[in-house]
């Protein structure tokens, strides 16, 4: 039998249609495709992979607790990693047009390689009866194709993880996300920063103020964490003039905190004392300042706002009159910030002639009942002030009230 030989089709005058031609060429670049990312796809999840081990060591917080010769080894295996599998996947062989016509037939399921037989062309052409049969036997060929495909990628990523280690992988980064919180970025921060040695912040630090009693208002947490990181206040708190600040630590190593009044005058440093659950420094908020509380390198920055404590204020609310059994009708409003605590009225002749006179009995002073309602209303009330001892005289009748702190209006 005679030798045969071949010669590409573009070598090939008679051509099938060009229709078909295209199909089968679009057909082949979809499998060219699809090949190059089955290949490429288990590298990238190596890279991945590097990239996900980097963050599960952040969002975990291990950085800070490595000593410095192990978080920087790490870091350069992970980076040398991360190099060599991009490397790696930038040079992912390209599937060629032979193993792609074949992934073509295959999936097509076509037999007798049809594709093949369109793309070949007898290498010896000046034989009429030769190039016959072959055009013949394209034609053929031609006829049994249909619906071309390139099949479906599968991307087999077994090949390069055969312990199907990216499982765990990607379950650990899950996990680490979420313990990580809103502090994802700080800790990715602290694998390139130098280690202080020893820790730097007690493990828990909480600051809360209480209000004067006669406030009626509860304490009031300013800082509760226990994190190694300080936040900077950017917003003044504002607390009742005269309350007690406390700090607690659990540890009082490089602990350090004053009050730096905004009024120029010295600092004032929080006293206190040690004991079982750690350290407790206290001062009292007599005016407006700014808190610094140091621990090691960190500092926290809190400005601090008082709201002073106004008089209470009293007034009548309509003119004095008398009811038909001679008691005196009075009707006054009394209000103040906090809270009264009582209120009664004095009385003073008119006559500037009785206005040395030396009382033998200091009269007694006039009880006024206190609004309903703890900051203030409208009192409406009589008194019977015939057995006074300015009674049947012009007096100068004075409304006072007093609040919680001492304070009279």
């Amino acid at each position: 039998m005679p030798t045969r030989h071949y010669q590409p089709m573009s070598q090939n005058p008679a051509l099938p249609s060009d229709p078909l031609m295209i199909r089968i060429g679009r057909a082949i670049g979809r499998a060219q495709l699809f090949g190059y990312f089955e290949a490429l796809w288990p590298r990238l999840v190596l890279s991945a992979s590097m990239i996900g081990l980097f963050l599960i060591v952040s969002w975990l917080g291990l950085w800070p607790v490595m000593p410095d010769p192990v978080r920087f080894a790490l870091l350069a295996v992970l980076g040398l990693g991360l190099i060599a599998s991009l490397v790696f996947a930038a040079r992912t062989p390209r599937l060629d047009r032979i193993r792609a016509r074949q992934r073509v037939e295959k999936c097509s399921g076509l037999a007798g390689h049809p594709l093949a037989a369109l793309e070949d062309a007898p290498f010896e052409r000046n034989n009429p009866d030769g190039s016959a049969l072959w055009l013949a036997h394209q034609a053929s060929m031609a006829g049994q194709i249909g619906r071309l495909s390139g099949g479906l990628p599968t991307p087999r990523t077994q090949v390069l993880d055969r312990w199907a280690l990216r499982a765990p992988v990607l379950l650990l980064l899950v996990v680490a996300f979420f313990v990580a919180g809103p502090q994802r970025l700080e800790r990715i921060e602290q694998a390139f920063l130098a280690s202080a040695g020893e820790p730097a912040i007690p493990v828990r630090i909480d600051l809360w103020a209480t209000p004067p009693a006669y406030t009626g208002r509860a304490p009031r947490s300013l800082i509760s964490a226990g994190d190694p990181s300080f936040p900077l206040a950017e917003t003044a708190i504002t607390l009742p003039v005269g309350s007690a600040l406390t700090l607690r630590a659990s540890d009082a190593s490089g602990l350090a905190a004053q009050l730096e009044p905004m009024d120029g005058s010295a600092p004032i440093h929080l006293e206190g004392e040690e004991h079982s659950a750690g350290t407790t420094l206290e001062t009292q908020l007599d005016g407006d300042g700014v808190l610094m509380i140091t621990i090691g390198r960190d500092r926290l920055t809190l400005p601090l706002i008082t709201i002073a404590d106004s008089p209470p204020q009293i007034e009548f609310a309509q003119a004095v009159e008398a009811n038909l059994a001679g008691a005196m009708l009075l009707a006054y409003t009394a209000s103040d910030d906090y809270g009264l605590t009582g209120a009664h009225g004095e009385m003073a002749p008119a006559d500037e002639r009785f206005a040395d006179a030396v009382h033998v009995v200091e009269p007694p002073r006039l009880a006024l009942t206190l609004p309903a309602s703890r900051s203030g209303g409208l009192v409406e009330t009589s008194r019977d002030l015939s057995a006074h001892p300015c009674a049947g005289l012009a007096v100068d009748l004075t409304l006072i009230a007093r609040d919680g702190a001492g304070q009279e209006g």
